[in-house]
């Protein structure tokens, strides 16, 4: 089925360049955007390698073999030499994988214009009689994008497209129809046990433990043999104090896992996170982020904790050096670790540099991050004794915008200048 990656029913002879092609033909294989494939039969290969890279959970060559497939499958040249059923299905499989791919390397730009492309494409699914061939394919790029919604801190509206995404697609599909085979309901349930896992983890994002593994042992209901999901509420378990059974959860989904690296990287860093919040342990976090990056060197989440380790830890040298190198090599990254890295700055009296990081994060995000810039002048001004400074900064921010911890240091600074009124 094209609902998973794992179909291929091509030959997959390669075609060369045919001087009898038309001229209209021969002006768009010139295009070098083209030039690569001339049907679909030259596409077979690259893609049922990219079936193989993508059981081996090796993303990056998910990308490379099928990234430039996308503009060909999606052109109109293609869909005027190519029979349109066959078209469908590649475009489906194809996105599906890039949107997982793209998500787990943490490309969500790339992620949701890929899913926006095949949704754009549902309309011609159903005209051809092939929606429900491809529905799951399609649904199932349609969770990555709840997933960067919720990476992206939109926490409310990843919630609702999740619950759209269950409610209104999956689970209404299944019971309006008796006609659905095997394989389909299979496809389904799973992709509703990834769906309780996403808003499981959207729940976690915001602190709601108990909230998050209610949704965690739901999931469980969809495939309890789910190593992800044991984990995952082991995690949980941890954070809200109960170790013993937290670590038997955790156990028990590192028994079950396949060998999935993101499934031993993400147990890591979740225990990471609970070594460092709740038991102080930080040699032992610290221990657990480097043992995920060894892994996978460019698991942010585990560069991310590692830094905020270090810099509880009162290493900000270190913090400085590894900030700079983690926003240099992933500019999309940069406000994720901005508040880490700019404190450790102020903290080592690198103040122009700190003001500096500032402004970088006030141009790259002007809309949300326009109060955290000014955050930064007034914790610099504070560390310089300059009160009057730091109520000039305080000004500038709005009402909506002030935030708890501005409030308290303008107390401050009323006081230290005797303005007691």
């Amino acid at each position: 089925s094209f609902g998973s990656p794992h179909h291929s029913v091509f030959t997959c002879q390669r075609r060369r360049f045919h001087p009898a092609l038309s001229q209209r033909q021969q002006q768009v294989f010139a295009d070098a955007r083209y030039t690569r494939y001339l049907d679909l039969n030259s596409v077979v290969p690259d893609y049922i390698k990219a079936q193989e890279y993508f059981k081996k959970w090796d993303y990056r060559m998910v990308v490379a073999h099928l990234g430039p497939m996308v503009d060909f499958l999606f052109s109109d040249h293609e869909s005027s030499v190519t029979a349109p059923c066959t078209r469908a299905q590649f475009q489906a499989s194809v996105s599906r994988m890039l949107c997982i791919s793209y998500f787990k390397l943490e490309e969500y730009d790339k992620c949701v214009q890929c899913c926006d492309r095949l949704i754009q494409e549902e309309a011609n699914f159903k005209k051809l009689n092939m929606l429900d061939e491809l529905f799951n394919a399609l649904n199932s790029a349609m969770i990555q994008k709840g997933k960067v919604l919720s990476e992206r801190e939109d926490y409310v509206k990843a919630a609702r497209y999740f619950n759209f995404i269950m409610e209104s697609r999956i689970i209404k599909r299944l019971n309006n129809s008796k006609s659905k085979s095997p394989e389909f309901i299979a496809e389904s349930m799973a992709l509703c046990q990834e769906i309780y896992i996403a808003d499981g983890r959207n729940r976690l994002s915001q602190g709601e433990c108990q909230h998050a593994l209610d949704i965690f042992e739901n999931a469980l209901a969809w495939n309890e043999e789910d190593a992800q999901t044991h984990t995952l509420i082991g995690i949980t378990k941890l954070l809200l104090g109960r170790e013993s059974e937290g670590y038997e959860d955790i156990a028990r989904g590192l028994s079950l896992n396949d060998g999935n690296p993101y499934v031993l990287c993400d147990t890591w860093v979740g225990e990471a996170v609970y070594l460092m919040e709740v038991k102080k342990d930080f040699e032992r976090a610290y221990q657990l982020s480097q043992q995920a990056l060894d892994l996978l060197p460019d698991y942010f989440d585990a560069l991310g904790i590692r830094l905020l380790i270090l810099f509880r830890q009162g290493n900000y040298e270190m913090v400085a050096k590894e900030g700079k190198r983690i926003s240099d090599k992933n500019p999309s990254k940069f406000a994720d670790i901005f508040p880490t890295f700019c404190d450790a700055m102020i903290r080592l009296h690198r103040y122009q540099e700190a003001i500096e990081l500032a402004d970088r994060l006030n141009e790259s995000f002007p809309t949300i991050h326009k109060w955290m810039s000014h955050m930064i002048r007034v914790a610099i001004d504070c560390a310089q004794g300059k009160s009057r400074e730091v109520l000039n900064y305080i000004d500038k921010i709005s009402n909506a915008e002030f935030h708890e911890k501005i409030e308290y240091l303008a107390l401050e600074c009323y006081l230290k200048l005797e303005e007691y009124d």
